[in-house]
């Protein structure tokens, strides 16, 4: 069955003379029989200028699996929310059309059945960016939104207009998504989350917000400090304390730095305290609790579209980290303590081999995602065989992937590497596939170069392996 590339001609009740174009477009005037054709939708292009009925029907286009992730354009500009729902405006219902072909020549490359597993919402929110290689999901501002910033497009797709930024920041977490640009750094209260604040001078001993800033004088004669007003008495300044006249400034008297008094508890003060009162909920916070939020807008990951091209959302290089894994830093700090003894004393040998996995994704679409795992189950366990407890591994991309072998000459590495490009060749599959890697290998002191350090040796031999 053909996709259609649809026009709602939402501002036209009569239809006659009003589809021709010069590419294959089907045109509707009513969203309803959109909704109920049988008929898979490539993109569409809305044309309306009323922005309430170009937003619902974004809204309802996004909200369904079959065309959350599809091209879906705006035939004019219009107000209002719709914009951040759509892929942009077009000029003419052909430039649409060439426009959507693009996005869906991407989309045409997946499994549109992963859409309807129970993964299917990350699946289609993956999607989206995929097929839109420079786009992000863009974090909009309003002021009626409980948190100041909101991603409408992804509440769409979700059918979630609460959650959408715990959905997102989830899949940073599994490395399938990563944060963009900053956008704003914001407050938020510490009882509901929300961002409505309202930032209020209150007196530091009662706290009440019933505070006056006045002129306040110090007398020197007795160390009174009060209210310019209460020192001014029968027409001269005096102290009300001590009655002492006060001729001089910087003699008798001089200006105090308490500068506030509190009407409510007559505290004298010279500077108030700060407190935050939450409008939604009332709770006063001091600046200090108010939790701390930064705004991003969201990118695509590598993974994240390994993801979604092999349909596995759990990364499948993953399965390597199960051998005598370290972090990338480690492993870099104990190769850099081996070269340093290396270069004292030559007899201490070691080797590093690298291992990059080429085509898994390829493989993917070739014996699918399950065989696949199976496959790369079967290469890392035979890898374990060959190791010992003493060598430890590390990945520092998601292809590449290292072994460290102390204690280990030339002679030593040549055999653990032909028993790796040994294994590879046994991963052959029936349909005349196979895992595919490329590898390179160190061994000091014969392969050392003066000065080099542990991250400069490592990205030399990743230039190898590419």
């Amino acid at each position: 069955m053909t996709a259609e590339f649809v026009y709602l001609a939402l501002d036209h009740t009569d239809m006659k003379g009003a589809c021709r174009f010069d590419v294959p477009v089907t045109c509707y005037t009513d969203m309803d029989d959109v909704l109920s054709a049988e008929t898979e939708i490539m993109g569409a292009v809305i044309g309306t200028t009323d922005a309430q009925t170009a937003e619902s029907v974004l809204i309802a286009l996004r909200g369904r699996p079959q065309t959350s992730v599809k091209p879906i354009f705006l035939l004019s500009p219009v107000e209002g929310n719709a914009a951040n729902l759509a892929d942009g405006v077009a000029d003419s219902v052909e430039a649409a059309y060439r426009k959507a072909k693009e996005i869906d020549d991407r989309l045409k490359g997946l499994d549109n059945s992963l859409f309807a597993d129970r993964d299917a919402t990350i699946f289609r929110l993956l999607a989206f960016l995929y097929a839109r290689p420079h786009f992000s999901f863009e974090p909009i501002q309003h002021w009626s939104y409980p948190a100041l910033y909101r991603f409408p497009l992804v509440d769409s797709i979700l059918g979630d207009d609460e959650n959408s930024g715990i959905w997102l920041n989830n899949l940073v977490d599994r490395n399938l998504l990563k944060h963009g640009r900053l956008k704003d750094r914001i407050r938020l209260c510490p009882e509901c989350e929300h961002a409505h604040l309202n930032y209020v001078d209150v007196c530091p001993n009662c706290t009440g917000i019933d505070i006056t800033q006045k002129p306040f004088l110090h007398c020197f004669a007795c160390g009174h400090v009060s209210t310019e007003e209460a020192f001014i008495e029968k027409g001269y300044l005096g102290c009300p304390n001590c009655n002492a006249r006060l001729r001089h400034i910087g003699a008798d008297y001089d200006r105090a730095l308490e500068s506030y008094s509190c009407n409510s508890c007559g505290h004298v003060f010279e500077d108030p305290e700060v407190t935050a009162h939450c409008q939604h909920c009332a709770t006063r916070s001091k600046p200090k609790d108010l939790l701390p939020h930064s705004v991003f807008r969201f990118e695509i990951t590598e993974q994240g579209i390994a993801a979604v091209k092999t349909g596995m959302l759990e990364d499948v290089y993953a399965l390597l980290d199960s051998l005598n894994n370290v972090n990338p830093t480690f492993f870099e700090a104990i190769l850099d303590w081996l070269l340093k003894l290396n270069r004292r004393h030559e007899d201490v040998t070691f080797s590093l081999i690298g291992i990059r996995l080429l085509n898994v994704l390829e493989l993917t679409e070739a014996i699918g995602r399950r065989r696949v795992t199976e496959l790369m189950d079967g290469f890392v366990g035979r890898i374990r065989e060959l190791i010992r407890t003493t060598d430890l591994t590390t990945r520092t991309s998601r292809q590449n992937f290292w072994l460290l072998l102390p204690k280990t000459d030339d002679t030593g590495s040549s055999v653990v590497l032909s028993r790796i490009v040994e294994t590879q060749q046994n991963t052959r599959q029936q349909e005349g596939v196979a895992l595919e890697i490329n590898t390179v290998c160190f061994c000091a002191p014969n392969d050392s170069q003066e000065g080099e350090s542990a991250p400069l040796l490592v990205a030399r031999l990743s230039g190898e392996l590419d």
